[in-house]
């Protein structure tokens, strides 16, 4: 983005870390760029992830608009000179498959509040993800909310216990979510 110095979109971003032979990318000979084709190695899904996070944890900076655009924030500027480090990221999660094609099934059985836990759990991811101007999932997956409602956890260490939960996300969002669970139906 630095290279791109804020004037594309986060598909196009993908397409030139991807290392994609497109048209455009040639026109404006991007190809020629030092990040382009760097991260060949990894899928396209994974690239989007990543930047919704590096959005989400303020280092990249989206546009409003019809053409939104991506730069790099003032704090992401920090990271990439080594003054400021940035939070993890992860893998962009995929519902396993089962035999007849259909997601896989829960293995956990839900409690009688767990449904309604977890749809106040979504309800406080969107809000989140709206506040922060990501999609849902780079706060917490499906997965990770089913979790919290099952496992109910009331300290900050529980919280880090859940699959799916690391210390970035902990500090960004539990207090509001060991909140939420508190306050969830018994």
């Amino acid at each position: 983005m630095a290279e791109l110095r804020g004037r594309f979109g986060a598909g196009h971003v993908v397409e030139v870390l991807a290392g994609a032979t497109t048209e455009r990318i040639t026109q404006l000979g991007h190809e020629r760029l030092g990040a382009y084709g760097s991260l060949r190695e990894a899928s396209r899904p994974d690239l989007r992830g990543w930047l919704d996070q590096l959005i989400g944890q303020g280092l990249i900076d989206r546009s409003g608009g019809d053409y939104p655009t991506v730069a790099v924030s003032k704090r992401g500027a920090q990271v990439l000179r080594g003054e400021a480090e940035a939070g993890p990221l992860s893998r962009v999660a995929r519902p396993e498959r089962s035999r007849r094609g259909g997601r896989a099934q829960e293995s956990a059985v839900a409690g009688p509040g767990d449904g309604a836990l977890f749809e106040a759990l979504r309800r406080l991811r969107r809000e989140l993800a709206d506040e922060r101007r990501v999609p849902p999932y780079v706060v917490f997956s499906d997965a990770t909310l089913h979790e919290l409602a099952r496992l109910r956890p009331r300290t900050r260490e529980a919280f880090l216990g859940v699959k799916g939960v690391g210390e970035w996300k902990c500090a960004q969002y539990g207090t509001r979510f060991l909140a939420a669970i508190a306050a969830g139906p018994a």
